[in-house]
């Protein structure tokens, strides 16, 4: 069954690789100068909203940590600058709920009937979703960006924006900490990113992709966010699918939403 989960995701990130190769398998770089198109891409990834909530659908392959999800509900509200709370379910029952305000973060799992509370590290957060993210990360992907914590001080100065003619995209070389490079991917014109690769050399260490991009109109703006978003981490041996069902523009949230108590009876547990 895992391999065949495994093989599903597979055969998605492949098509959608090629999502817009011609018969030649290259795709012609736009008439348009690099500089200008960067500027527009910047420019039309400036908008996001101030607060969102996703309702969708997770599955993944954990293969390190023995685990596999299909089709469990996710619900992610998120609040700039960093706030958020992921629940996910089962069979209309609360399974797991998160909360982080993007330095601390706080988990109750029903299942094991704890409470554990930290610093909102990648692996902290994967506790709930494994993306291995941060949480301000994750926010900026939930929110059509790119991670950022682990860029080097100076990669703005250090990036590189050149066209990728088999990937379909502009291709933003991104110099990172400990001589990794985060590879962001547009689409042209629309300046959607379709991928996101952090490699070694040669190697992909991570590699998120997203495809069916959508239109979301509120107060006159208008958003695109992808429907599907897949995440791969090889060296975890790790896939996530995210299915997004729903997607609410500016919600007005009560400060409740992003704060989690430890219940009564619960083992409480300090990551710190």
């Amino acid at each position: 069954m895992v391999k065949s989960f495994c093989k599903i995701i597979f055969i998605s990130l492949i098509s959608t690789a090629f999502w817009g190769c011609a018969s030649t398998g290259k795709i012609t770089e736009p008439d348009i100068p690099r500089q200008q198109a960067l500027a527009q891409i910047e420019q039309g990834n400036e908008r996001s909203p101030n607060t969102m909530r996703i309702h969708a659908r997770v599955d993944y392959v954990d293969e390190i940590n023995n685990k596999r999800v299909v089709g469990q509900d996710l619900i992610l509200s998120s609040q700039k600058p960093s706030h958020m709370r992921i629940t996910i379910s089962a069979f209309d029952k609360a399974i797991a709920t998160l909360v982080s305000d993007g330095e601390r973060f706080s988990l109750i799992d029903v299942g094991q009937n704890v409470f554990v509370t930290g610093t909102a590290t990648p692996e902290n957060i994967s506790k709930i979703l494994p993306v291995y993210l941060s949480a301000a990360d994750l926010y900026r992907v939930i929110f059509g960006g790119f991670p950022v914590d682990g860029l080097a001080e100076n990669y703005l100065e250090n990036q590189t924006f050149t066209w990728d003619n088999v990937q379909g995209g502009y291709d933003r070389a991104l110099p990172m900490q400990g001589g990794l490079t985060e590879h962001v991917y547009y689409s042209w014109p629309s300046g959607d990113i379709f991928r996101i690769t952090v490699t070694s050399g040669e190697e992909i260490v991570y590699r998120y992709d997203a495809s069916e991009f959508k239109n979301f109109e509120q107060d006159g703006v208008t958003y695109r966010y992808p429907s599907e978003i897949l995440f791969n981490l090889p060296k975890q041996k790790t896939d996530v699918r995210l299915r997004i069902d729903k997607r609410d523009i500016d919600v007005e949230f009560s400060p409740a939403v992003f704060k989690l108590v430890a219940p009564n009876g619960v083992r409480v547990i300090e990551m710190d």
